[in-house]
């Protein structure tokens, strides 16, 4: 009986340790654009600002099959503070930045000058090689 509680504590403890150890790979997303912009000046990077809605099919794809990979959230750390925005809740801004359909992401400098946009890519693959190529060929501290 003592042998069975020592395995399932090891179990436990195993377990917490995993869940914690995957927690620290997702996206850390900033609470809102000026927070991100106000980030990304500080830390030297630029802001991928992510334009979504509730009822959108392919927005719970990407959540899904790009945003839960460890290694998206990798990808975007390295080079971006990220944000959120629903666009149905705030239109104007999606507006600002020409988003027309949803996912929708875009890239701009922490001054918030748009670099580049796309809809979102459902491949992690391909959302990562972009993100890559965006962040080689424009630097913040170069604006």
């Amino acid at each position: 009986m003592l042998r069975c509680r020592t395995l399932w504590l090891a179990g436990c403890l195993c377990a917490i340790i995993a869940s914690s150890a995957v927690s620290q790979e997702t996206i850390r997303w900033a609470p809102n654009l000026p927070a991100a912009l106000t980030m990304a000046s500080k830390q030297n990077q630029l802001v991928l600002v992510h334009f979504w809605a509730p009822g959108c099919g392919p927005c719970m794809a990407l959540e899904r099959n790009v945003f839960s990979r460890p290694e998206v959230a990798q990808a975007l750390a390295r080079d971006f503070v990220a944000v959120k925005i629903n666009a149905e809740a705030m239109p104007d801004t999606a507006r600002k930045y020409k988003v027309d359909r949803w996912p929708m992401d875009v890239v701009v400098t922490p001054a918030g000058y748009p670099l580049h946009s796309m809809v979102s890519p459902q491949d992690p693959n391909e959302y990562m090689q972009t993100l890559y190529r965006v962040a080689a060929q424009r630097r913040p501290g170069e604006r």
